[in-house]
Order: C-alpha cells, then sequence, then structure tokens
C-alpha cells in the first residue's frame, strides 16, 4: 500500500496499529470521516490506498427477501471492497470507490452482534460476513477469521458462511476446525477465472486449499458461480465439472450451490456506465421481472448438465 487512511476516530485501535505495521513505508493521511474519502470517486486500482476506520453504524443488516436466502439471515459488516477485481462482481458498481475499508473496533463491533442476537433472536441464524468483500484475501491484515470465528463459537443458534476465492489458509488450519463457520469456496472453470476475475488463485490452487481443509475437518461449501455462458460455455463446464469430481469427494463437501449471472435493472445500468466495454451484458438477454438473466434455455440445458454430474449432491439452482 502507499496510503494508508486513518480515521481518527480509528487511530488507537489494535487493530489499526497491526496493520500500520505491515506497510510500514506506507504514508499515513488522517482524516475526519472515512466517508469523507470513501464516498468519491477514487479508484483504488491508481492510489494502492486502504483505509481504516470505525463502525459506528449497524454492524448487521438483514438480508433481503428477495436474495432467497434460507432461514433468518443477516450480513455481517466488517469490511467493504474486496482485494480481487471479478469484472462481473457488483462491488465493482456498489460504492464510488474502489479502496478496501476496513472496520478496525473488533470488540466494539463483536458486543453488539452479541446483544443484537441475544436480545432480539432465539431461533437458528445465519451470518454472511463475505457480502462486501473477501475476508480471507485480506486475512492478514484484518485477522477477520482469527478474531472472529472464535467469537461465533460462543453464540447460540448461528451459523456463519465465509466465501472466498482466496488460498491463505494456514490461519484456519492453525485453530481447530469450528462447528459454526464454513467456507464456501467459489468456483468456476479455470477459462472464466482468465477471463473475469482478475488477480484470484486458478482452480487448481483453490481445489488444493479446499483439499486441505477438508482433510483438517473444516466445513466447506462449493459455490460455483456465477455461471457463465461463453463460447463453448458446455464443453467447457462439462470438463469442469470432470475435474471437480476428480479431483475433491463432494460427499465430504457440506453442499453445492449453482448460481446463474444475473443483475437488477439498476445494477445493469450501472455496470453498462461503468464498464461500457464489458461482454457480459449481451449475455443478459432474458428480461424478468426486475433482473436481467441468462435465457431460460440456456439455464435448462445446464441444469440438465448439473443434475447429470451431480446427482447427490445439495443442490440450490436459480429457477428455470
Amino acid at each position: 500500500m502507499n496510503i494508508i487512511y486513518i480515521e481518527d476516530q480509528a487511530r488507537e485501535y489494535q487493530l489499526t496499529q497491526e496493520i500500520c505495521e505491515i506497510f510500514p513505508n506506507a504514508q499515513k493521511v488522517y482524516i475526519k470521516h472515512y466517508k469523507n474519502l470513501f464516498d468519491k470517486q477514487i479508484p483504488y486500482k491508481h492510489k494502492k490506498s486502504l483505509l481504516l476506520a470505525k463502525q459506528t453504524w449497524n454492524v448487521l443488516l438483514p438480508v433481503p427477501e428477495s436474495y432467497w436466502y434460507w432461514s433468518t439471515s443477516y450480513f455481517l459488516r466488517t469490511a467493504l471492497n474486496c482485494l480481487f477485481d471479478c469484472e462481473y462482481c457488483y462491488l465493482k458498481w456498489a460504492f464510488r470507490t474502489d479502496i478496501p475499508a476496513i472496520f478496525v473496533n473488533t470488540d466494539e463491533m463483536q458486543t453488539r452482534v452479541r446483544q443484537e442476537i441475544e436480545e432480539n433472536w432465539h431461533d437458528d441464524i445465519w451470518l454472511y460476513p463475505s457480502n462486501w468483500t473477501d475476508l480471507l484475501a485480506s486475512e492478514f491484515m484484518t485477522h477477520f477469521h482469527r478474531d472472529w470465528i472464535p467469537f461465533f463459537e460462543t453464540l447460540q443458534n448461528i451459523q456463519v458462511e465465509s466465501r472466498t476465492k482466496a488460498i491463505s489458509i494456514d490461519p484456519l488450519i492453525s485453530m481447530n476446525a469450528p462447528k459454526k463457520t464454513e467456507m464456501a469456496y467459489s468456483l468456476n472453470p479455470q477459462e472464466i477465472i482468465d477471463m473475469y476475475e482478475s488477480w484470484t488463485p486458478s482452480l487448481q490452487k483453490r481445489i488444493k486449499a479446499i483439499n486441505i481443509l477438508l482433510k483438517s475437518w473444516w466445513k466447506v461449501w462449493l459455490r460455483i458461480m456465477p455461471l457463465i455462458p461463453i463460447w463453448w460455455w458446455l464443453n467447457i463446464y462439462e470438463s469442469f465439472f470432470n475435474q471437480l469430481i476428480d479431483a475433491i469427494d463432494i460427499e465430504d463437501c457440506s453442499s453445492i450451490f449453482f448460481w446463474w449471472f444475473l443483475l437488477t435493472n439498476s445494477d445493469f445500468k450501472k455496470m453498462k456506465k461503468k464498464n461500457p466495454a464489458s461482454d457480459l451484458r449481451p449475455m443478459l438477454k432474458s428480461n424478468e421481472w426486475w433482473l436481467l438473466r441468462v435465457d431460460s434455455n440456456e439455464r435448462k440445458e445446464m441444469y440438465s448438465l448439473i443434475t447429470q454430474y451431480f446427482p447427490k449432491a445439495k443442490i440450490s439452482f436459480d429457477e428455470l
């Protein structure tokens, strides 16, 4: 990092000090409030910047019903923006800036999460902390899994999904496999990775990380998403499915989740404005309600292929 922007009220936190020690040569710039910077259009890829702030608003946000998540579900917001650069990702147009923001007041956030859950919820709750970032990719800075997984183990009636493409699993296998946190690996054919998932590990490296976690008794979910109908896509995905079956004991995985590339009408307009040359947009041919989706015939073809290769898998699939 060349520049670390530090919110005034975030100066004295331990995580702030730890992150600054990782980048001793970075220029430190102190700001009054992180939104004064975060809400401006400053591209991270040109500035190589990082933003450290104090989380003073809602740590937990209810997952909208339209997201089709099961059970009572919340997004857990401890960081914003991602170190990876996937062309299809909604984060590319979710915020005005690409600068990663890390909230450093971990103990205070955990206190608020505990209070919210214990006072308001007695049924099963799912927490999704990876909606705005890949937390394993930034683990070397945020120590999210180091600091939060033991905390999750102390809460009742919760399950946590940490979704990732990262392979930096040493902090995970150094701890006992938790009961309440599952690692969900986003996977795609290498052709898709090469075309649309910049700065992410290869498929082979992700598979290796998955197998290490499974052997260490971690719960692992496979997330085959987004499904993207590039040229020769059925052949590409068939080869990809064979590779997964050969390399991973699928029955050891907690579940497999398949989901198409789709956008809301609003996000489609934002993507068109931010990346008008993207070849992803023409793939969304079907405008159904408030969604733009891949053509129904292509979805049915993929569904047939998936059920052929994963007949016993726990599959959640986009509507046909």
